[in-house]
């Protein structure tokens, strides 16, 4: 019977021992990658300029969405596009916010 117990608190030994080793190697692919979307430099009441914050937005959410997922996960690409995108604007301030509704506005008014 002390055979079997000293056994398995062995194989029970070497299970704990594995977690933190295991954790770690999930951990590399779930750390956040930060990234920065540089807006300070643009004038976004102007709608070449505000194609431009939607264009580094894009290259943003390309680096961070696209990263290892199959086409075949579009919602989850989607999603995090999104979610990508309304952060950036959340960062903006109340300002900034309002110049871009004015470019977008002007880029939409421009395509017509």
């Amino acid at each position: 019977m002390s055979n079997i117990v000293r056994v398995t608190s062995a194989i029970a030994s070497l299970c704990l021992a594995a977690l933190p080793v295991l954790a770690l190697a999930t951990s590399v692919h779930a750390e956040p990658m930060a990234l920065t979307v540089k807006v300070g430099d643009l004038n976004l009441t102007r709608p070449d300029q505000a194609a431009e914050l939607q264009l580094r937005i894009k290259k943003v959410t390309r680096a961070l969405c696209d990263r290892g997922s199959p086409a075949a996960d579009l919602g989850a690409r989607l999603t995090c596009e999104r979610a990508v995108k309304d952060e950036v604007i959340a960062k903006l301030s109340d300002h900034q916010r309002q110049d871009l509704r004015i470019g977008e506005a002007a880029m939409l008014a421009s395509a017509k």
